[in-house]
């Protein structure tokens, strides 16, 4: 079920033009990052603890930097029950072009990793220590099913870049400028709220067929709720 906080009432949006691609909120990415701790986990900046709050208004499960063993990899986000797995990484960008540019320089640091370190490593540990190189062979399995959008048992892993702001693309209000929230129903009645790249595709949290956006104003209240949860939260 729906958490109260995420009513359906619908109130006419304000500022937002669709394909206009809009900040709904927007800062300096030149600020420091503020050390801020949420409920109880020190997370190393305010975006963090704003987008756990908003995961939790949702509400997603998720875990505060999450250990894949992929090396040197540590995502900031991992939401965890999702039907596809989704790493999150936080990111002080604005636009989705913006957090598109993040999400291949991190990708390109995981191949950069894949093709440098690890096969050093192989090299240096071939014929010397089976066990470790067992274990570099698992992380470079699970890196490069990351990088290819699918986690080691075989459901599709997303890995998206998330920034201080929501967007507004195809008529969805939007994490990244592709995966928007929609709306999941069973029998007619609202179950959760899930994410999904356009309408008639799986939803990543319940794997069924998407069939309508969350209102506009819904997740444009959420977000905003999830700024002033954390604001006055320093570590």
């Amino acid at each position: 079920m729906l958490p109260a906080r995420l009513t359906l009432a619908y109130v006419a949006p304000s500022g937002l033009q669709e394909g206009s691609h809009p900040a709904v909120s927007r800062r300096d990415p030149t600020i420091k990052a503020i050390p801020t701790t949420y409920r109880g986990v020190a997370m190393r900046s305010r975006l963090e603890a704003r987008w756990a709050s908003m995961f939790d208004a949702l509400p997603w499960h998720w875990e505060y930097e999450p250990d894949l063993q992929v090396g040197f990899v540590l995502p900031d986000f991992l939401l965890p029950r999702f039907a596809h797995p989704v790493v999150i990484e936080c990111k002080p960008a604005i636009t989705p072009d913006e957090l598109a540019e993040h999400r291949r320089l991190l990708i390109g640091k995981m191949q950069d990793w894949l093709l440098e370190d690890v096969l050093r490593e192989i090299q240096e540990l071939d014929g010397d220590l089976d066990q470790s190189l067992g274990l570099t062979d698992q992380a470079l399995n699970d890196l490069t099913r990351i990088a290819c959008g699918n986690n080691p048992r075989g459901r599709t892993r997303r890995v998206l870049v998330v920034g201080p702001c929501l967007h507004l693309e195809g008529g969805a209000v939007t994490i990244d400028g592709e995966h928007g929230f929609c709306l999941c129903c069973a029998h007619g009645v609202p179950k959760h709220v899930g994410l999904t790249t356009q309408l008639g595709t799986p939803c990543l949290l319940c794997g069924e067929d998407s069939t309508a956006w969350m209102p506009e104003e819904t997740m444009l209240n959420a977000w905003r709720d999830s700024q002033n949860i954390v604001q006055w939260k320093p570590a």
